[in-house]
């Protein structure tokens, strides 16, 4: 049988210690993504997807056979190119054995075909990249990539970045990629991260009862971003809790973060939720433009708003217990505080809009609770109270803030290079790449929020 092998050589010293070896993988990883990390002037037109067979951040060691399973929204050309950790790339497909490029809409692709197979060969441990980029009616423009790498004129992750970013903005939309990350001959597996809780929730399919839209990216968006953390940050299973759709009821939610309480004392805590958000008429007094945030459970009812959301009052008692226990609490919203759009409640719930965004000063069971003074806690939030939180499922197979959220944790936020990510890296990455595809889009989208603007390190 014919063998083609993926050799990448990865030169590291092997060092003693297992936690420096770990930070060593991740910071030449973050380096290297921000190199060939392309947000094109215009949103995709279609997805692209890839997984090797043992998943994000599998392992890997040498002479292991490893295959990849790609797929497309529409018909496309694509170029699939391996990169090692010094950024040197191979050309995976097409090659001189399987030239037909081609992907037809919505069927997943096993590489290699028949004939030849990929197989592991580095003297060093290290990670591993596989991208897959591709066009609908520009095959033009993928041939031009596949000439460039073939010929040697693109050679290395810079090269490749660069030539990226020209065909994307050549392509005006008709361009996307899709990346796969995974560790070589690392021979002890990483260490856990027992210092961090992560309570992911995402509701796509709301109760038929409630009179609230289908949204299509919030249930992924949530299990992402938990698999994100267990596969790169390696949070263990027992820190991670997923709740979608069905599960996350209002006393879901609630069940949610007495768990994540539980677990919290002396650690990092992470909570997510995507999905419909609004405002309801304040009842209480304790808000002073009378109007409170809330989160729109699985079980929300448009009959009953107020018994059935999740009031900022209720939020802040538990956020107050969480950071009294916790080294940190960052609570992540993607959804909308004002009416009238994808992931907001429906105009006729609130009947007025909000302008400005705040979650300080909050009102929990009498006692006012100002959450904005603890320095323990971020909230970090996909859009302002007068704006909406866009749900992209179309272009980017996730919310426009999720989307930009998991690129920045997967290393393109490390602006400094150092291995970790804080709560403002994160923050300024989203916000600075939604600010891209609003201006080229002609419309800007949404504008992301940290609040308070508290620096602390959570991803690392």
């Amino acid at each position: 049988m014919k063998k083609l092998v993926l050799v990448f050589f990865l030169v590291f010293v092997l060092f003693v210690s297992s936690s420096l070896f770990s930070n060593t993988l991740h910071e030449q990883n973050s380096s290297l993504l921000q190199k060939i990390t392309v947000v094109p002037d215009q949103i995709p037109a279609f997805t692209l997807d890839i997984s090797s067979d043992r998943g994000q951040w599998g392992q890997y060691f040498n002479g292991d056979r490893i295959s990849f399973r790609i797929s497309a929204s529409a018909n496309v050309s694509v170029a699939v190119v391996g990169i090692d950790v010094n950024g040197r790339l191979s050309l995976l497909l097409p090659n001189d054995y399987d030239a037909a490029n081609t992907l037809s809409a919505n069927r997943v692709v096993s590489l290699p075909r028949g004939g030849y197979h990929y197989e592991v060969n580095t003297p060093g441990p290290g990670t591993e990249h596989v991208m897959v980029v591709g066009s609908r009616y520009r095959a033009d423009l993928v041939d031009s990539l596949v000439s460039d790498i073939q010929s040697g004129r693109v050679y290395d992750a810079v090269s490749l970045g660069n030539t990226l970013e020209r065909l994307a903005n050549s392509a005006r939309g008709d361009w996307a990629q899709a990346i796969t990350s995974y560790y070589c001959n690392a021979n002890a597996a990483l260490p856990p991260q027992p210092g961090m809780v992560v309570l992911a929730m995402g509701i796509s399919n709301y109760s038929s009862s409630g009179g609230l839209s289908y949204l299509p990216s919030p249930a992924d968006d949530a299990r992402d971003f938990a698999e994100l953390m267990q596969q790169k940050y390696n949070v263990p299973s027992s820190n991670v809790k997923v709740l979608v759709d069905t599960q996350v009821t209002k006393r879901g939610i609630v069940s949610g973060f007495q768990w994540a309480e539980s677990l919290a004392a002396g650690k990092d805590v992470v909570i997510f939720f995507s999905g419909h958000g609004g405002q309801l008429e304040d009842v209480n007094g304790d808000e002073d433009d009378g109007l409170d945030e809330v989160i729109c459970p699985y079980d929300f009812s448009m009959s009953d708003k107020h018994g059935t959301a999740l009031i900022d009052d209720e939020i802040a008692g538990y956020v107050s217990s969480l950071a009294a226990r916790a080294k940190t609490v960052t609570f992540i919203f993607d959804s909308c505080f004002s009416g009238s759009a994808q992931k907001a409640l429906p105009q006729s719930a609130t009947g007025t809009r909000r302008k400005g965004f705040g979650m300080g000063t909050i009102e929990s069971g009498g006692k006012a609770v100002d959450i904005s003074s603890l320095r323990n806690f971020a909230f970090l939030a996909a859009a302002k109270g007068n704006e909406t939180a866009q749900d992209f499922n179309a272009h980017f197979g996730h919310s426009l803030y999720t989307y930009f959220l998991l690129e920045g944790l997967e290393g393109a936020a490390d602006a400094n290079g150092d291995g970790q990510i804080g709560t403002r890296e994160i923050h300024e990455y989203v916000y600075r790449e939604i600010g891209v595809i609003s201006q080229s889009a002609g419309s800007y989208f949404q504008t992301p929020v940290l609040d308070p603007s508290v620096d602390f390190i959570i991803w690392k």
